[in-house]
Protein backbone atom coordinates (compact mmCIF):
# COMPACT_ATOMS: atom_id res chain seq x y z
CA UNK A 1 0.00 0.00 0.00
CA UNK A 2 2.95 2.51 0.80
CA UNK A 3 3.95 2.28 -2.88
CA UNK A 4 0.50 2.82 -4.41
CA UNK A 5 0.33 5.86 -1.53
CA UNK A 6 3.65 7.27 -2.79
CA UNK A 7 3.00 7.19 -6.45
CA UNK A 8 -0.30 8.99 -5.94
CA UNK A 9 1.32 12.05 -4.00
CA UNK A 10 4.29 12.15 -6.64
CA UNK A 11 1.79 12.39 -8.91
CA UNK A 12 0.15 15.27 -7.36
CA UNK A 13 3.30 16.87 -7.13
CA UNK A 14 4.01 19.74 -9.70
CA UNK A 15 7.81 18.33 -9.89
CA UNK A 16 8.64 15.18 -12.29
CA UNK A 17 7.80 11.75 -11.41
CA UNK A 18 10.38 9.05 -12.25
CA UNK A 19 10.00 5.82 -10.43
CA UNK A 20 11.28 2.56 -10.83
CA UNK A 21 8.77 -0.29 -9.43
CA UNK A 22 10.25 -3.33 -8.23
CA UNK A 23 9.37 -6.58 -6.63
CA UNK A 24 9.04 -10.01 -7.06
CA UNK A 25 6.12 -12.09 -8.99
CA UNK A 26 2.86 -11.33 -7.75
CA UNK A 27 3.51 -8.68 -5.40
CA UNK A 28 1.51 -5.80 -6.96
CA UNK A 29 3.44 -4.33 -9.64
CA UNK A 30 0.88 -3.77 -11.97
CA UNK A 31 -1.58 -2.85 -9.50
CA UNK A 32 0.22 0.27 -8.56
CA UNK A 33 0.64 0.73 -12.51
CA UNK A 34 -3.23 0.56 -12.99
CA UNK A 35 -4.16 2.81 -9.79
CA UNK A 36 -1.54 4.94 -11.71
CA UNK A 37 -2.99 4.77 -14.83
CA UNK A 38 -6.25 5.71 -13.44
CA UNK A 39 -5.52 8.57 -11.46
CA UNK A 40 -3.69 10.01 -14.75
CA UNK A 41 -6.74 9.09 -16.64
CA UNK A 42 -9.42 11.03 -14.10
CA UNK A 43 -6.90 13.89 -14.04
CA UNK A 44 -8.34 14.18 -17.44
CA UNK A 45 -4.97 12.77 -19.24
CA UNK A 46 -3.90 9.62 -21.52
CA UNK A 47 -1.90 6.71 -20.52
CA UNK A 48 0.58 4.75 -22.78
CA UNK A 49 1.74 0.93 -21.54
CA UNK A 50 5.03 -0.35 -23.02
CA UNK A 51 5.65 -4.09 -22.97
CA UNK A 52 7.96 -6.15 -24.77
CA UNK A 53 5.96 -8.99 -26.03
CA UNK A 54 2.45 -9.14 -27.79
CA UNK A 55 1.77 -11.80 -25.23
CA UNK A 56 1.98 -9.79 -22.27
CA UNK A 57 0.69 -6.53 -24.23
CA UNK A 58 -2.50 -9.12 -24.68
CA UNK A 59 -2.79 -9.91 -21.00
CA UNK A 60 -2.05 -6.06 -19.88
CA UNK A 61 -5.19 -5.31 -21.84
CA UNK A 62 -7.28 -7.99 -20.46
CA UNK A 63 -6.57 -6.96 -16.68
CA UNK A 64 -6.75 -3.31 -17.80
CA UNK A 65 -10.50 -4.11 -19.20
CA UNK A 66 -10.93 -6.27 -16.23
CA UNK A 67 -10.47 -4.06 -13.73
CA UNK A 68 -11.70 -0.53 -15.01
CA UNK A 69 -14.92 -2.07 -16.37
CA UNK A 70 -16.97 -0.29 -14.47
CA UNK A 71 -15.44 3.05 -15.59
CA UNK A 72 -16.20 5.24 -18.93
CA UNK A 73 -12.61 4.76 -19.71
CA UNK A 74 -11.70 3.59 -23.34
CA UNK A 75 -8.46 1.23 -23.46
CA UNK A 76 -7.04 0.39 -26.88
CA UNK A 77 -3.94 -2.62 -27.65
CA UNK A 78 -1.54 -1.98 -30.31
CA UNK A 79 0.32 -4.88 -31.62
CA UNK A 80 0.98 -7.37 -34.23
CA UNK A 81 -2.46 -8.77 -32.79
CA UNK A 82 -4.66 -6.21 -34.45
CA UNK A 83 -4.67 -5.29 -38.54
CA UNK A 84 -2.54 -2.65 -40.02
CA UNK A 85 -5.88 -0.96 -40.75
CA UNK A 86 -7.41 -1.45 -37.04
CA UNK A 87 -3.68 -0.68 -35.68
CA UNK A 88 -4.17 2.87 -37.69
CA UNK A 89 -7.87 3.66 -36.43
CA UNK A 90 -6.18 2.93 -33.12
CA UNK A 91 -3.48 5.63 -33.73
CA UNK A 92 -5.74 8.08 -34.95
CA UNK A 93 -8.60 7.55 -31.86
CA UNK A 94 -5.33 8.40 -29.69
CA UNK A 95 -4.15 11.30 -31.47
CA UNK A 96 -7.83 12.97 -31.30
CA UNK A 97 -7.73 12.01 -27.65
CA UNK A 98 -10.54 9.38 -27.59
CA UNK A 99 -8.25 6.57 -26.63
CA UNK A 100 -7.40 6.82 -22.42
CA UNK A 101 -5.14 3.98 -21.65
CA UNK A 102 -3.36 2.71 -24.64
CA UNK A 103 -1.21 -0.95 -24.25
CA UNK A 104 1.54 -1.84 -26.59
CA UNK A 105 4.26 -3.41 -27.57
CA UNK A 106 7.33 -1.50 -29.80
CA UNK A 107 4.57 -0.56 -32.44
CA UNK A 108 4.42 2.30 -29.70
CA UNK A 109 7.73 3.64 -30.78
CA UNK A 110 6.33 3.87 -34.58
CA UNK A 111 7.02 7.07 -36.28
CA UNK A 112 2.97 7.72 -36.87
CA UNK A 113 2.32 6.81 -33.08
CA UNK A 114 1.83 9.90 -31.39
CA UNK A 115 0.02 10.85 -27.91
CA UNK A 116 -2.23 13.85 -27.64
CA UNK A 117 -2.17 14.72 -24.44
CA UNK A 118 -0.23 12.00 -22.11
CA UNK A 119 0.15 12.44 -18.56
CA UNK A 120 1.72 8.83 -17.81
CA UNK A 121 4.40 6.76 -19.37
CA UNK A 122 4.37 2.88 -17.50
CA UNK A 123 7.49 0.72 -19.26
CA UNK A 124 7.24 -3.01 -18.27
CA UNK A 125 10.05 -4.66 -17.89
CA UNK A 126 11.89 -2.29 -18.55
CA UNK A 127 15.28 -3.54 -18.18
CA UNK A 128 14.44 -4.90 -22.19
CA UNK A 129 14.08 -1.31 -23.92
CA UNK A 130 16.88 0.77 -24.59
CA UNK A 131 17.15 4.55 -23.90
CA UNK A 132 16.50 5.52 -27.51
CA UNK A 133 13.16 3.69 -26.74
CA UNK A 134 12.42 5.34 -24.08
CA UNK A 135 13.46 9.15 -24.80
CA UNK A 136 11.24 8.38 -28.05
CA UNK A 137 8.45 8.02 -26.18
CA UNK A 138 9.27 10.89 -23.79
CA UNK A 139 9.29 13.45 -26.79
CA UNK A 140 6.40 12.55 -28.28
CA UNK A 141 4.16 14.95 -26.06
CA UNK A 142 6.64 17.65 -24.67
CA UNK A 143 4.19 18.58 -21.82
CA UNK A 144 4.08 15.28 -19.72
CA UNK A 145 6.49 14.31 -17.23
CA UNK A 146 5.91 11.46 -15.16
CA UNK A 147 7.12 7.89 -16.05
CA UNK A 148 6.96 4.66 -13.75
CA UNK A 149 8.74 1.47 -15.03
CA UNK A 150 7.93 -1.65 -13.55
CA UNK A 151 10.32 -4.71 -13.13
CA UNK A 152 11.44 -7.96 -11.76
CA UNK A 153 15.06 -9.21 -12.70
CA UNK A 154 18.18 -10.29 -11.08
CA UNK A 155 19.51 -6.63 -10.24
CA UNK A 156 17.20 -6.39 -7.67
CA UNK A 157 18.52 -9.29 -5.56
CA UNK A 158 22.14 -8.59 -7.01
CA UNK A 159 22.13 -4.78 -5.32
CA UNK A 160 20.73 -6.91 -2.09
CA UNK A 161 16.80 -5.23 -2.21
CA UNK A 162 15.02 -8.10 -0.82
CA UNK A 163 11.72 -6.89 0.03
CA UNK A 164 8.34 -7.81 -1.71
CA UNK A 165 7.78 -4.67 -3.70
CA UNK A 166 9.24 -1.34 -3.32
CA UNK A 167 9.76 1.76 -5.48
CA UNK A 168 13.17 3.13 -6.89
CA UNK A 169 13.00 7.32 -6.80
CA UNK A 170 14.91 7.55 -10.61
CA UNK A 171 16.53 10.92 -9.82
CA UNK A 172 19.51 12.50 -7.42
CA UNK A 173 17.82 10.95 -4.06
CA UNK A 174 17.70 7.77 -5.16
CA UNK A 175 15.55 6.70 -2.11
CA UNK A 176 13.53 3.70 -1.45
CA UNK A 177 10.29 3.35 -0.01
CA UNK A 178 9.01 -0.61 0.85
CA UNK A 179 5.20 -1.57 1.37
Amino acid sequence: LNAIVDVKQDMEKPVPMDRLICGDVGYGKNEVAIRAAFKAVNDGKQVAVLVPTTVLAQQHFQTFRERLSSFPIMIEMLSRFRSRKGQLDIVTKIKSGKVDIVIGTHRLLSNDFCVNDLGLLIIDEEQKFGVSAKEKLKKCDKNFFLYIYVSFYNFVYKIGLRRPIFLLEVDAHYSTSSS
